[in-house]
């Protein structure tokens, strides 16, 4: 497994990083991390699209929450703050208006780091 900072392809730079995850155990481990990514996070990345359309704020603040740990196991960094917006929302004071597109582009990164991990790593 490498460690990703460049896309193999070479296009486009990597979404995620997986030294976290190797400090915290071995290729095995590693491989059943980002399987259960693999299989998990599509179904969230519909939900925050549903609830989106919804306009469930509440319920995109709980899910947020949710992908938080994993995200940040994976090195998913360029999305860190919008979903700690999303999350946090209310506390924070950040315009309801604001949050389509924290969603949008949570939903973006969140999909091309499936393709990357998909590419990459399997």
């Amino acid at each position: 497994m490498e460690n990703a900072t460049n896309d193999q392809s070479g296009n486009k730079e990597a979404l995620y990083n997986l030294d976290k995850l190797k400090k915290m155990g071995d290729d095995e481990f590693v491989s059943e991390m980002l399987e259960i990514f693999i299989e998990e996070f599509p179904a969230h990345v519909a939900e925050f699209k549903k609830l989106l359309a919804n306009e469930d704020f509440e319920k995109i603040g709980k899910l947020a929450h949710k992908i938080t740990p994993t995200t940040g196991y994976l090195g998913i960094a360029s999305i860190k703050q919008d979903i700690s917006n999303l999350e946090h929302f209310a506390e924070n004071n950040i315009p309801k208006e604001t949050l389509p597109s924290l969603v949008t582009k949570v939903v973006e990164v969140l999909s091309e780091a499936i393709d990357q991990i998909n590419k990459n790593e399997f």
